[in-house]
């Protein structure tokens, strides 16, 4: 899963000139959570299968709120679920922060 995905205007016309190479990359991905319309359209110009780009704005600064229910031990599936991930799913987070 690609998230909080965003293809700049600078960065778009290298993508496309090796498109037939991004293309398999693409295929193994399944999901791309992209921060705009704009992104998206670029991403499946690229060659990501649009079934498989969803625009979820930046998630930088948003979130989803846990149910009450999580602190009492219900809820875990709920990221999953929002994620249309299937319960049980290994799911592996690469992150990265900058400070400023």
């Amino acid at each position: 899963m690609l998230v909080n995905g965003r293809i700049s205007s600078r960065s778009y016309p290298r993508y496309m000139m090796a498109r037939s190479f991004f293309r398999r990359v693409l295929a193994d991905v399944d999901k791309f959570c992209m921060q705009s319309e704009e992104s998206a359209r670029r991403i499946i110009d690229i060659g990501a299968d649009p079934s498989r780009v969803t625009v979820t704005g930046s998630l930088k600064f948003e979130s989803v709120e846990p149910p009450a229910s999580v602190s009492a031990g219900r809820g875990e599936g709920r990221v999953l679920r929002y994620f249309r991930l299937p319960p049980g799913r290994l799911v592996f987070i690469a992150a990265s922060t900058l400070k400023r």
